[in-house]
C-alpha cells in the first residue's frame, strides 16, 4: 500500500485556497481569481438522499477539499453509517482531491452536541480515532486530513495534545489540516 507522505507527492500543487461560500460566488467564477483550491463543507451539499452531488459550474476546474463538520472521530463507535455515506457521496460527486474533518466529539450516543468538543488526549482515543480514519481512507480511496479545534479546556490523558495528534497521523498514515484561526 502507498503510504500518505508519497500519495500526497502524487497531488498537483493546491497553492492558495479558499472557503465555498455563497456570497464569495463571483470569485470563483473569475477565471483569473487568485484561487488555486476551494474547501467545500459537505454538509452544505448533503442532499436528501446518499447520492452524488453535482460540481457546482462556479468552482471551474479548481481541486476541490472536501471537509467535513460530523463525522465526530472522537465519539467511542462507529462513525453513523448515513452520515459517512452523505459525506463520501459528496467527496465523489465533487471529485475531492483530498477530504478531512475535526479531531472532535461532536455527539454521544444520545444527543448531538452543536460543538466540537476536545478529545481525550489517551493512547486509546488515538487507537480509535485512527482506525476510524483508516476505514474511511480505504473506503474513500482519498486521502484524509486531519483538522484541531479551538479549546480551552485540558482533559486528562497521558499524551499532550501534539503527541496525540502526531500519533493519530502516524498510526492512521494521515495528514493535519493546521487551522490556525483555532490554535
Amino acid at each position: 500500500m502507498t503510504s500518505f507522505a508519497e500519495r500526497v507527492a502524487n497531488l498537483p500543487p493546491l497553492g492558495v485556497g479558499l472557503g465555498y461560500r455563497g456570497p464569495l460566488r463571483g470569485s470563483f467564477q473569475d477565471p483569473s481569481a487568485p484561487i488555486d483550491c476551494v474547501e467545500v463543507v459537505a454538509d452544505h451539499f448533503f442532499l436528501p438522499q446518499a447520492t452524488s452531488p453535482k460540481r457546482p459550474a462556479d468552482l471551474l476546474e479548481r481541486p476541490i477539499l472536501v471537509h467535513g463538520l460530523d463525522l465526530s472521530l472522537g465519539t467511542p463507535g462507529p462513525i453513523p453509517s448515513d452520515y459517512l455515506e452523505r459525506y463520501l457521496a459528496v467527496a465523489r460527486g465533487l471529485d475531492a482531491a483530498l477530504i478531512s474533518d475535526h479531531l472532535a466529539i461532536t455527539r454521544t450516543s444520545e444527543v448531538e452536541l452543536g460543538h466540537l468538543n476536545p478529545v481525550p488526549p489517551t493512547c486509546r482515543t488515538r487507537d480509535e480515532v485512527a482506525a476510524k480514519i483508516r476505514a474511511i481512507q480505504e473506503q474513500a480511496d482519498l486521502l484524509f486530513l486531519l483538522e484541531n479545534v479551538t479549546t480551552h479546556l485540558r482533559l486528562p490523558g497521558e499524551l499532550s495534545f501534539p503527541e496525540l495528534l502526531n500519533g493519530i497521523c502516524e498510526v492512521a498514515d494521515c495528514g493535519i489540516l493546521l487551522d490556525v484561526t483555532n490554535l
